[in-house]
């Protein structure tokens, strides 16, 4: 069989399943996320540890670093979206 995760939905209380195909895509997405943060993270300072700070705190640091660092939009979002997710797995 297949592998699949489940999870719930907050939005329509259903649950929702992920094939393993998609999680994969899911988790590649989200490793080229992180490859991005640490390409242009790493060329001013070290890479901090995102549970270091809090959402909002990222929510004003992200955008100020990539004003400096000349990051475009499309790459904030990535990296963002890295950051978050590191920080909700406590990393």
């Amino acid at each position: 069989g297949s592998a699949s995760t489940s999870t719930k939905d907050s939005s329509s209380h259903e649950t929702v399943t992920m094939q393993a195909p998609a999680l994969a895509e899911a988790r590649a997405g989200l490793s080229r996320c992180g490859e991005l943060f640490a390409r242009h993270c790493q060329r001013c300072h070290e890479l901090p540890v995102a549970s270091r700070y809090s959402v909002e705190k990222w929510q004003r640091i992200l955008p100020a670093m990539a004003r400096k660092a000349k990051i475009d939009a499309m790459t904030q979002d990535s990296i963002a979206t890295f950051v978050l997710a590191a920080r909700a797995e406590g990393k």
